[in-house]
């Protein structure tokens, strides 16, 4: 798809959030701009882990100005926001005429009564989350003294909603990371997850301790003679050509579109999950950098598996999660169903309905899914925590 010239600052701003939460502020500025509003708001709230709730605005807004918008939508027809949201499919655009064609029941509420206080009328919502793992809402507003948003503002923010949902979700395991230990670089050796910051040319930036441990067994992934992450046997090339598209994509040079590999293992164990994003960073780092960030997920790391917050999202049954843990923890339909004393074709149902339910259709997805809803922390010994 074209992307306006106009839009990249917008899909840089968003490439920029990554390793910090301080840089939403700009990208929700770059974002409003983009599709003619004052300014946005991000809301997440995550069920699962409290510190994983995220509340940005535009660098115009206050604070209190949030917390009081936040608060006043709770009340009374207000609720019709989150109902209309919830009932529409992921990353469709709700407005507020969608809501309440009649102008005088819109007026008569509080967070609009509040809003005008600002000189603002008209909004838009989405949320971003396709999955349902957590609950999240991007809301733009709009001046008073324009209409809603138009046609082409709506085609600028379709375009943008899938970089902000694929933003937040790869965002995830560093805003656990500076709410915990209120740092992110220095402290990558206490996520279960393998991270590694890579140059175009593959040369690796940094990578914490999991990702080295994977990288050592030479067993699918490993580290070149010159410095560089790459996959053996035949998926070097596969591998290289997702980073190369990857970090054109991060210096606004084009588009990445399946940026999750799996990557075979000589050991015929479950392949390694590789999960590829965008990442400019003018922040954490020393430099002003435009990469690549790798996160790595290994399915045979059993100890850094928890599915009791996917169980949570999900509203898996008490038969369900125990099936969902031991699925993911590498146990065959025939092993669950002895386990359970249960038949086997019980197994594969109750299995059929947990991957419905988590959007997944396999175990290194399901693992994969685990591990984006609650990413796993360890302690020194190398220990899951969380």
């Amino acid at each position: 798809m074209h992307v306006e010239q106009s839009m990249f600052a917008a899909i840089g701003a968003i490439y920029a959030t990554t390793l910090s939460i301080n840089q939403w502020s700009a990208a929700l500025d770059e974002v409003a701009m983009a599709v003619g509003g004052n300014g946005a708001m991000l809301m997440v709230r995550d069920a699962s882990a409290e510190e994983l709730s995220i509340n940005q605005m535009s660098s115009r807004y206050r604070s209190e100005d949030v917390n009081e918008y936040v608060q006043s939508i709770d009340q009374g027809d207000e609720s019709r926001w989150m109902t209309a949201l919830d009932h529409s499919p992921p990353r469709t655009i709700v407005t507020d005429l969608d809501i309440w064609p009649d102008r005088a029941v819109y007026d008569q509420m509080a967070s609009v009564r509040y809003m005008r206080s600002l000189q603002l009328y008209h909004r838009c919502a989405a949320r971003l989350c396709s999955h349902g793992g957590w609950h999240d809402v991007l809301a733009v507003l709009f001046r008073e003294e324009r209409a809603g948003i138009t046609a082409l503002e709506s085609d600028r923010l379709q375009m943008l909603l899938p970089h902000l949902a694929r933003a937040l979700e790869v965002h995830r395991p560093f805003v656990l990371l500076e709410r915990r230990y209120h740092a992110v670089l220095s402290v990558l050796d206490r996520l279960g997850i393998g991270v590694a910051i890579l140059r175009g040319d593959r040369q690796i930036v940094t990578a914490n301790q999991e990702a080295m441990r994977l990288l050592e067994a030479t067993d699918g992934l490993h580290r070149d003679s010159a410095g560089r992450l790459a996959a053996t046997g035949d998926d070097a090339a596969r591998f290289s050509h997702a980073v190369t598209q990857v970090a054109r994509a991060a210096a606004l040079e084009g588009q990445c579109d399946d940026t999750v590999l799996f990557i075979p293992r000589a050991s015929r164990q479950e392949p390694y999950v590789v999960d590829m994003a965008p990442l400019r960073d003018f922040d954490a780092l020393a430099e002003p950098f435009v990469g690549v960030l790798v996160l790595l997920i290994d399915p045979e790391h059993r100890a850094m598996i928890s599915t009791d917050g996917l169980a949570h999202t999900y509203g898996l049954t008490l038969a369900e999660k125990a099936v969902c843990r031991l699925v993911a923890n590498g146990m065959t339909a025939r092993e669950i169903a002895d386990d359970r004393n249960v038949s086997i074709g019980t197994i594969k149902s109750q299995t059929r309905t947990i991957f419905a339910k988590t959007s997944t259709r396999n175990r290194a997805e399901l693992v994969r899914r685990a591990h984006s809803i609650v990413p796993p922390l360890i302690d020194s010994g190398g220990r899951r925590i969380n």
